[in-house]
């Protein structure tokens, strides 16, 4: 048994630039390679996936020459992502509070209760209702669009400089 080694190029000259309070749409058809692009931003691709080429400068330095620990300190805090679909990025077998309250600790160093206090005003903000309730439910216990609200108070938590949607309205309700 013998590899072969064929390599498919998912996205070739991909070039924009987005400035403090501006807003970026990338549009195109479904495969074109939207969310590879935004993905290979914070290094999310799939172990079988490499970028072979190119710069991400964010804040003067660039995103693909970060190692891990150094992008765990941009992803979540600097550049949040609301990702396509809910029930693959979220944790079956951990409550939304703990999900949503994990990365103010970790990024915005807050207390357990102030973490939690602050995915309550998320969940409001995102309009779930019964919020404080909610905290306490599990991914399988909530909507597909309130799992998407989940996701996109995620993206919001800490408030970061770059919010990065992929296609974040696809399971929301009216």
């Amino acid at each position: 048994f013998k590899s072969r080694k064929k390599y498919i190029h998912a996205v070739n000259d991909v070039s924009f630039q987005v400035q403090q309070g501006e807003a970026l749409g990338v549009v195109g058809e479904s495969g074109c390679g939207k969310s590879v692009t935004m993905l290979s931003l914070l290094k999310l691709l799939p172990p079988a996936a490499r970028i072979e080429q190119g710069q991400a400068i964010f804040n003067g330095d660039d995103l693909l020459r970060m190692n891990s620990e150094q992008l765990r300190k941009v992803r979540g805090a600097q550049i949040g992502m609301i990702f396509q679909d809910p029930m693959s990025s979220l944790n079956p077998v951990i409550n939304i509070g703990t999900q949503l309250s994990e990365p103010l600790r970790a990024h915005l160093k807050m207390s357990k209760a102030d973490a939690w206090e602050r995915s309550v005003q998320l969940l409001d903000m995102v309009g779930i209702p019964d919020a404080r309730a909610r905290l306490n439910d599990y991914p399988h216990q909530l909507s597909g669009g309130m799992r998407q609200r989940v996701m996109i108070a995620m993206g919001l938590a800490c408030k970061p400089k770059i919010l990065i949607a992929d296609e974040p309205t696809t399971a929301l309700d009216v």
